[in-house]
């Protein structure tokens, strides 16, 4: 499976202090995947940062079936809206 990170994606992982194998573990190790429209998904996995627990939400497309293009990601504390 190749990951692919848009420009976007990489702006807001940098600015949200998020590293590319965060968001690589967080595809691999789901807990669970809903998808948003034909060919866009949504990935969360919960992350410890700080000694908080936090969702981590990753929103990508699949130009193909073997390529997963990351839109963006981000982390949020409202367990109950994205999992």
């Amino acid at each position: 499976m190749e990951i692919r990170f848009s420009d976007h994606a990489r702006r807001q992982m940098e600015e949200r202090g998020l590293s590319e194998d965060m968001i690589v573990r967080t595809i691999r190790d789901t807990n669970g995947v809903t998808r948003q429209k034909e060919n866009r998904y949504r990935a969360c996995a919960f992350v410890r940062i700080g000694g908080k627990k936090f969702l981590l939400v990753v929103v990508y497309d699949m130009p193909t079936i073997t390529t997963k293009e990351i839109v963006t990601a981000f982390l949020t504390t409202k367990f109950k809206k994205y999992s």
